[in-house]
């Protein structure tokens, strides 16, 4: 307990480390060696998308060219490049904001053939990331806890209103119709209930008159990683499209959905798929709006069920996002030495 606490104690203090803070480089990266990042430490950041531990070299989804052009001076032992999206796709998935798609369509096209020149070994979440790269070494990746969930977050409240979430950010716009039609039907269904969604100024004007809408301002990524662990619902809601480009996404969601208490639903297809069990740690929805709503209501009606597919949905993330199983898979990569956390973790 003592180490897990002091675990806990540092990852609270990882808002300041590198610059350019993005998911990827928390959740593959930074929350589990976070401690070992720094000018004195056996892993330096060496630009914002870049660290380096000895001659192993480590490139965080994106890389300027000016990073690029160290790592060829340096000429490491090996490169290890963590991509969690199927960004050469981009260019065709028009379910993305269209903002979005040139910004990876363009790293794409101008950027990642100097990271693919490197021949680093290809860490992603999805088997069909890794598809994107016959030619080179790859070998998937979970994403990491910031710390073990307690399994008592869940709400457990029998009366009231029921709190539904969808944390989602404008990379999932493809969902809008169904959330959309969820929303116009709760307060007959459900009434007193909100779904609470963060796209502000980003969410359609039909869907802002909503009653039941609760929509808060987007956040960016360093301050909605530490706004989320303070919020609780009793619900989370996590649609996905089946498109090529959703095929290469985490099951990150059901990390979210941990961290904030919430029984789950999900789409029955990957990546969650082969990650949640229906009925147990989460529930499947297919894609009309009846089966979500008929799901809702499911789990709103039982409080029993809703806290136990809440606590499963934890324990289920504690069990495959372990910080200290991705500390140890790194320390191996970079060849450094197992350290106390990483023996006292085994």
């Amino acid at each position: 307990m003592a180490l897990r606490e002091a675990i806990r104690q540092f990852l609270g203090r990882q808002v300041t480390l590198g610059s350019r803070d993005i998911p990827t480089a928390d959740i593959y990266f930074r929350y589990a060696v976070g401690d070992l990042i720094g000018a004195d430490g056996p892993i330096r950041q060496l630009g914002p998308y870049t660290y380096a531990a000895g001659d192993a070299l480590v490139i965080i989804r994106y890389a300027t060219p000016d990073e690029i052009a160290d790592v060829r001076r340096r000429k490491p032992r090996i490169v290890y490049y963590v991509i969690d999206d199927i960004i050469p796709l981009a260019r065709e998935a028009r379910d993305l904001p269209r903002a979005y798609a040139r910004k990876l369509s363009s790293f794409s096209s101008d950027v990642l053939p100097g990271i693919l020149a490197l021949r680093p070994v290809v860490l992603a979440p999805s088997a069909a990331t890794l598809a994107m790269f016959p030619a080179l070494e790859g070998h998937l990746i979970a994403p990491c806890l910031p710390h073990r969930i307690d399994p008592d977050r869940p709400r457990i409240e029998r009366r009231g209103e029921i709190s539904i979430c969808f944390l989602g950010t404008r990379s999932h716009q493809e969902c809008l119709p169904l959330l959309e039609a969820i929303a116009r039907r709760l307060p007959d269904q459900l009434p007193g209930s909100r779904l609470t969604l963060y796209w502000g100024r980003n969410l359609p004007q039909g869907m802002t008159r909503l009653r039941a809408i609760d929509n808060r301002e987007p956040l960016p990524w360093p301050r909605f990683r530490d706004h989320l662990p303070a919020q609780r619902f009793d619900i989370a809601l996590a649609p996905i499209h089946d498109s090529v480009f959703n095929q290469g996404r985490s099951f990150n969601k059901v990390l979210d959905h941990a961290i904030v208490g919430a029984a789950g639903i999900y789409s029955p297809r990957v990546p969650f798929t082969g990650v949640i069990t229906d009925g147990v740690d989460g529930l499947f929805a297919e894609d009309s709006p009846e089966a979500w709503l008929s799901a809702i209501e499911r789990l709103a009606a039982d409080a029993d069920l809703r806290a136990a597919v809440a606590r499963a949905g934890i324990d289920l993330a504690n069990s495959i996002a372990e910080p200290l199983a991705l500390r140890r898979d790194w320390l191996e990569r970079l060849g450094l030495p197992a350290d106390a956390a990483v023996m006292a973790g085994r």
